[in-house]
């Protein structure tokens, strides 16, 4: 392909590069797949006699060759420093999947509406849902983090089943931040609790406050089981 725009700027130690490039006019039929064949790019240049490297891409590239589909994918990669060229870390295929991470070679990428892969190191996979401020609020007015998921289209999404994380105490104070998870379901169009597993292990299913480590309640008459 070639470069349709090239911006250069200089700070007196590196330039900066932004790259346009015009799509491959080979044949689909002649390109390996994960050919880049479009994108933006940042180069860092050393003007001091340093190694260059592709500081960030966003990379359009072929994601299979078969004739007359010509389907696309799109790559980000960032964190190329001292030389060293950035790498994927998130990808979006043709019909929209999302993948974050690193898979293995060779592995069919993303499969799913969200894609989450890490293939070596002891960096294992997280997903983070959190409510960044740690004040003074009860425990019975506290913030929620919520997973929410919804088969179907209920009337909100506060109607949907979802996993809660819950505080149990004050977050003010290192020492004493604790905190459990709620397991709610729906019926009839309406959110309920299901389970909860309180921040010292108790569980409690149509019971908020578990005692014992199972404590089983009827949601009716009161009676119930506690082991």
């Amino acid at each position: 392909g070639s470069t349709l725009l090239n911006g250069l700027a200089s700070d007196g130690y590196r330039i900066y590069k932004i790259r346009l490039q015009a799509p491959y006019t080979g044949g689909w039929g002649s390109i390996t797949p994960g050919t880049v064949i479009g994108g933006l790019q940042q180069t860092n240049y050393r003007t001091d006699g340093g190694a260059s490297n592709i500081a960030a891409a966003i990379d359009f590239e072929l994601q299979d060759n078969i004739y007359g589909t010509g389907q696309t994918r799109i790559s980000f990669k960032c964190g190329g420093v001292n030389g060293v060229d950035s790498t994927e870390k998130m990808r979006i295929s043709s019909v929209g999947n999302v993948g974050i991470g690193n898979p293995l070679a060779g592995e069919t990428y993303p499969r799913q509406l969200l894609d989450i892969r890490q293939s070596s190191g002891t960096n294992y996979p997280k997903i983070l849902v959190k409510y960044d401020f740690n004040d003074t609020t009860s425990p019975t007015t506290a913030p929620i983090c919520s997973l929410l998921l919804s088969p179907g289209q209920f009337s909100s999404d506060d109607t949907a089943p979802r996993i809660i994380g819950f505080r149990t105490a004050d977050f003010s104070s290192a020492a004493a931040r604790s905190a459990g998870l709620i397991f709610g379901v729906s019926q009839n169009n309406s959110a309920k609790e299901a389970m909860r597993i309180m921040e010292n292990g108790n569980v409690g299913i149509n019971n908020t406050n578990a005692a014992k480590k199972l404590e089983i309640s009827s949601p009716t008459s009161g009676d119930g089981i506690l082991l």
